[in-house]
């Protein structure tokens, strides 16, 4: 149109609009406003009138189908409103909780305050993977607490809602590590547990999951899947990946069971599949005798750098962690809930016992809740059974892993009683520890639940006797 300024401006609106359906309403304000005063200097620059008024009205045409759309709309349905809803938390947000709910609803609070971005709609300072069990972290505070539960439901959808476009990004973001995809399997299959007429969520979950089994699965080593694929590039059929898998596969059975029988049944095949594979691949349990309570530890993987088409030539390999030994128990009571027989559902929840006992034995050694068993029930130390401090983000989040996983598997209609009350006194004691002594001024928890941030180990006696206190301050979330 023959203005050089005409021409900056236009390529500014350009600019401007990207910006808007990129981040949605995270920068609005500033993408809209700078959009409307392009167009409104372009109409006095062009020379061309009718050009720039047309954009002008394309403009705010735009702009009040976007503020219908995703504010105006949501508001009057109640909806929570997509990157506006969760900047600041209300100081009132736990009142009327009490004790370790209280604990609980206080850390939620203060992983909102210090670690979501609002722009990006997601936690800041983790890793990838971790965001999923944040999500879920907040759904399963909702579902389980007895104190305003539509306030804190209401305040997970809120999450959830800004969270769920992180959906279209998580095979980018994942890139060929097939575990980390998983996690957000688990944690959408978890929005739908908590909403079932959220149908967007499953339809998601189980998209990704069916993306992960064509790429990831093979029969070498005689089945299982990848942890890296991407293309012909497939390394390391290890642990984790495939209890995911199986967790999924099998939560995708009870969802489907009464809807589409035939896709449920095709999900509880693989899950059987991969589970049969797992447990049946040579030297994967350890069992370590007294030190560990006579259960098993899994080790992380299999050892495949000659690999061929069964079991035997992938033997077990790799160190133990706390994780390996909790994503698996609750994939073992939901395939015992499913199993064709008593006998068949008992040798599965027995098996899981002696998986729970092992960890429990072999990694909850810091300080022990009787004197008499030091290693029995334990604090857990670091996901990982050394003296090593922690130094990649990824082992900050094994021990939770875990603790989480044994809740749910102790929901089994075939646990034994006295392993039931055995497994909540291991929790209640791994709690109480992180409370009263991995917890700063600003409730930020250390990853170690045993000592402080200068590394100095608390004793039974001063965790069982002493009241609880705060440690020093840390805010690094590869810390805290």
């Amino acid at each position: 149109l023959g203005s050089p300024l005409h021409w900056g401006l236009r390529t500014l609106d350009a600019l401007g609009c990207a910006v808007v359906l990129h981040f949605a309403v995270a920068v609005f304000p500033f993408a809209l406003g700078s959009a409307l005063i392009n167009n409104i200097m372009a109409v006095v620059v062009s020379k061309r009138q009718i050009t720039g008024s047309a954009c002008l009205l394309v403009s705010l045409a735009f702009a009040a189908a976007l503020f219908t759309t995703i504010i105006a709309v949501p508001r009057a349905r109640g909806d929570p409103v997509l990157g506006l809803q969760l900047e600041k938390l209300s100081t009132h947000f736990c009142d009327g909780t009490a004790g370790v709910e209280h604990d609980a609803c206080d850390a939620l609070y203060n992983l909102q305050e210090h670690y979501w971005s609002g722009w990006r709609n997601t936690w800041s300072g983790g890793e990838f993977w971790q965001n999923a069990l944040l999500l879920e972290a907040n759904m399963d505070f909702a579902a389980v607490t007895t104190t305003r539960q539509s306030d804190f439901k209401a305040h997970a959808r809120g999450v959830e809602s800004d969270f769920f476009m992180q959906a279209s990004r998580v095979e980018s973001r994942a890139g060929d590590s097939m575990d980390d995809t998983l996690w957000y399997v688990l944690a959408y299959i978890s929005v739908h547990d908590m909403w079932p007429d959220d149908t967007n969520a499953l339809t998601t979950a189980r998209e990704l999951f069916d993306w992960v089994y064509a790429c990831a699965f093979d029969q070498v080593c005689g089945g299982g899947l990848w942890w890296v694929c991407k293309g012909d590039k497939k390394e390391y059929k290890n642990s984790v990946t495939n209890e995911l898998a199986i967790q999924a596969a099998v939560r995708f059975y009870w969802k489907y069971k009464d809807s589409d029988p035939s896709s449920a049944r095709d999900y509880l095949e693989k899950a059987r599949s991969l589970y049969k594979w797992w447990i049946g691949i040579p030297g994967l349990f350890v069992s370590c005798g007294a030190d560990c309570n006579g259960g098993y530890l899994v080790r992380d993987g299999t050892e495949d750098s000659n690999a061929a088409d069964d079991a035997d030539s992938c033997p077990a390999g790799g160190d133990y962690y706390t994780y390996n030994n909790g994503v698996i128990l609750y994939a073992m009571k939901l395939l015992a809930d499913a199993a064709d027989s008593p006998e068949d559902a008992q040798k599965i929840v027995d098996l899981g016992v002696q998986l729970a006992d092992g960890a429990l034995g072999y990694f909850g050694t810091s300080i022990s809740p009787n004197p008499d068993h030091d290693t029995r029930g334990g604090v857990f130390a670091q996901g990982h059974r050394n003296t090593v401090p922690i130094t990649d983000k990824d082992r900050t989040s094994f021990d939770g892993i875990f603790m989480k996983y044994l809740g749910l598997f102790m929901d089994s209609k075939l646990m034994r009683e006295d392993k039931r009350s055995e497994y909540a006194q291991a929790m209640a004691f791994n709690a109480r520890a992180a409370i009263c002594y991995a917890r700063n001024s600003d409730g930020l928890y250390a990853a170690d639940w045993d000592s402080d941030p200068n590394g100095r180990r608390r004793s039974r006696r001063s965790l069982l006797e002493d009241p609880p206190r705060l440690v020093s301050e840390r805010k690094d979330l590869a810390e805290a």
